[in-house]
C-alpha cells in the first residue's frame, strides 16, 4: 500500500511537474529528463508488463538523482526492490586468494629478483 503511493507520487512528480517545467536552471538536467521521458513514452506502447517497467525506471531515476532527501534505508528499499523486479542482480562479494600465489615482503622481493 505504501510503495504502491510512493509510486504514484514519484510518477505524478515526473510527469505532472517536470513535463510541464518550462525553464530548466541547468540544460543537463533538460537533457536528462527528455531521455527520461522517450524511455517513459516507450514503455508506454509496450501495454502488458508497462506497470512494472514504469516502476523500475521510476526506481532507477530515483536513485540516480538527488530529488529527494536519501537515507541508507529508502535506497536499500529501493535496490531491494527493482532487485525482485529483476531489474538488477545481486553480486556476492567474495574474494580469494590463489594458494600457489607466494606473497613477498618488500625486502623479500628486492633479493629474490
Amino acid at each position: 500500500m505504501v510503495y504502491e503511493v510512493l509510486i504514484t507520487l514519484i510518477e505524478d512528480y515526473n510527469l505532472k511537474l517536470l513535463s510541464t517545467k518550462i525553464y530548466w536552471d541547468k540544460p543537463k538536467e533538460r537533457e536528462e529528463y527528455k531521455k527520461f521521458w522517450n524511455k517513459y513514452q516507450q514503455i508506454q506502447k509496450i501495454g502488458e508488463k508497462a506497470n512494472e517497467e514504469k516502476q523500475i525506471l521510476f526506481l532507477k531515476e530515483e536513485i540516480k538523482n538527488d530529488r529527494i532527501l536519501k537515507s541508507d534505508k529508502l535506497i536499500k528499499f529501493y535496490k531491494n526492490k527493482l532487485l525482485e523486479l529483476g531489474a538488477i542482480r545481486k553480486l556476492k562479494n567474495s574474494y580469494s586468494t590463489p594458494s600457489n600465489v607466494r606473497l613477498f615482503k618488500k625486502k623479500e622481493w628486492k633479493e629474490s629478483v
